[in-house]
């Protein structure tokens, strides 16, 4: 499995800053702020089990 990990506590920080300087000076264009967050590569989860794939069905 892979995941990213996500920095919100510095997303929120920028967020306020940005917040905070809109306040300042609106007139001013905004700024965007991109983030390129580490990657996390785990291991697999494997398969799912075969039963999970196709349940049983009943009859009746």
């Amino acid at each position: 499995m892979t995941a990213a990990d996500v920095p919100t506590p510095d997303m929120g920080a920028e967020a306020v800053q940005l917040l905070l300087e809109r306040i300042a000076a609106p007139e001013a264009p905004p700024r965007h702020i991109l983030h390129a967050p580490p990657i996390s590569l785990r291991a697999s989860t494997g398969p799912a089990p075969a039963n999970r794939l196709h349940p049983p069905t009943t009859s009746g």
